[in-house]
């Protein structure tokens, strides 16, 4: 089935587009950037939109151990 949705990104401050699939596919997306089309109720973050979730890259979290020991809370 072909996408013929265009496609608003917003991440922190920034928003662009207008963007098809295609070419928000070939974008660098984390779970933080939020997505709008025509017929969205509002901004949603990329990474719970079936159409792009795979291309989604994954925030990795900091490792905790390391983080107490370099500040000294461990």
């Amino acid at each position: 089935m072909f996408d013929k949705k265009i496609y608003i990104l917003k991440n922190r401050l920034h928003i662009r587009g207008p963007y098809t699939l295609e070419m928000l596919k070939n974008k660098t997306l984390t779970q933080s950037d939020l997505v709008w089309y025509d017929g969205l109720p509002d901004w949603t973050k990329a990474h719970l939109l079936d159409p792009l979730k795979d291309f989604v890259k994954l925030d990795k979290m900091p490792e905790r151990s390391s983080f107490w020991k370099r500040n000294k809370l461990l």
